[in-house]
């Protein structure tokens, strides 16, 4: 980016430090979002003196398991609402609105999940995941599995539950979809585990199959994730 985030924001939007703090600690983590989601993320704000009406784009984020909608730079383009009447949608009623939408700068349609981004009990931008209309292919489990991860983090995003409060992410140490993906139920038993998920237990040598598990009963430490449950 030409500008930094926080910089564009801060001079294009009123958003406050604690709400420019979200933003920034979502964006620290949002390559897995774009990765379980196969598709693109841009995220916008409203532009100061036209709340929901013009939003600013201020991030962008290609997905690494998919092609991309936007191999150019996004950043700093301000849309307006007849441009993309699913993110109005989304700012203004607090709630993931869906659809199909002409790709930026392209006569291509994009199916749209816009999805509120909220902090502290209000919307601060919104997500817009962007992905083509055209493949016909039918998803695998693997692909069902991120699927239903992603609209898991969605609603996350959308309550004001993700990103986690913890601390700051530094890009080199946020979650990656390729290095493996578990997913745990409510009773932290482990509902899913990816391919690549399980080679990492067995390069740890760890080769109990995790599916129904708790981790303790992998043999994997839990402490981090009750620590999340604990204090998210």
């Amino acid at each position: 980016m030409s500008v930094p985030m926080l910089e564009l924001a801060r001079l294009n939007t009123g958003l406050d430090e604690p709400a420019l703090d979200h933003l920034q600690r979502l964006v620290a983590t949002w390559q897995v979002l774009a990765d379980l989601a196969f598709s693109d993320l841009l995220m916008l704000a409203p532009v100061d003196g036209a709340p929901g009406r013009r939003f600013l784009l201020l991030a962008h984020v290609r997905p690494t398991t998919g092609q991309t909608l936007y191999p150019e730079d996004l950043v700093g383009r301000v849309v307006e609402e007849s441009e993309r009447p699913l993110v109005a949608r989304a700012w203004h009623l607090g709630e993931i609105a869906a659809g199909v939408a002409p790709v930026m700068g392209s006569p291509e349609r994009a199916r749209l999940q816009c999805i509120p981004i909220r902090q502290d009990g209000r919307v601060i931008g919104v997500l817009s995941l962007e992905s083509g209309t055209t493949s016909s292919r039918r998803p695998g489990e693997l692909e069902r599995h991120y699927l239903e991860t992603f609209e898991r983090l969605a609603r996350m995003v959308a309550e004001g539950s993700f990103p986690f409060a913890r601390g700051a992410v530094e890009l080199e140490e946020a979650p990656r979809v390729g290095d493996g993906v578990i997913v745990l139920d409510e009773e932290r038993r482990v509902r899913f585990a990816s391919p690549n998920a399980v080679s990492a237990l067995h390069r740890m040598g760890i080769h109990a199959y995790p599916t129904g598990l708790r981790l303790s009963e992998v043999g994997v430490d839990p402490a981090p994730v009750d620590a999340l449950y604990r204090d998210p």
